[in-house]
């Protein structure tokens, strides 16, 4: 599937929108709401503010069109470079940054374990009071006891 570049009814900005999400509400780059209509003679297809469009949409438009037409080229570049992607393609910066994320917080166990010794061994002793709290307790006869189940045989 292809994607096909309309202008935004609010700014005028080019948005990449996917084939399938033809007559589908869009975003543009500033995340205001569009539709992506069919031109009525069917040559290509236009942003609108209301799902219904109309010849008034169209013709805004189509006005819009001509006009960036007109604008000399350099002008155009810019409008280009500037053209916000709506296709759903997911940017994958967001898995570096967890990375780095994990490796800082690592890095700050470990300098907090070697400079302050006592503070790393009060954590281990209260995690290991933790764990043995929350272990399941026997019944039958040993029910009551204190023994728990992995404690063995009562003597």
């Amino acid at each position: 599937m292809g994607a096909v570049e309309v202008y935004s009814p609010h700014d005028g900005q080019p948005v990449r929108v996917r084939e399938q999400d033809i007559g589908r509400a869009v975003r543009d780059g500033e995340g205001r709401i569009f539709y992506v209509l069919e031109k009525s003679d069917g040559s290509g297809y236009y942003g609108a503010t209301t799902r219904a469009g109309g010849e008034r949409e169209e013709r805004r438009a189509r006005e819009l069109e001509q006009k960036l037409a007109k604008a000399d080229a350099k002008k155009q570049q810019e409008v280009h470079a500037a053209r916000h992607d709506a296709t759903g393609k997911r940017d994958a910066s967001w898995i570096g940054r967890l990375i780095v994320v994990v490796i800082v917080l690592v890095l700050a166990a470990l300098a907090c374990a070697y400079l302050f010794p006592a503070v790393w061994e009060m954590a281990v002793e209260y995690a290991r009071r933790l764990s043995t709290v929350f272990e399941p307790r026997a019944h039958g006869a040993l029910a009551g006891t204190g023994a728990t189940a992995r404690s063995g045989p009562v003597t």
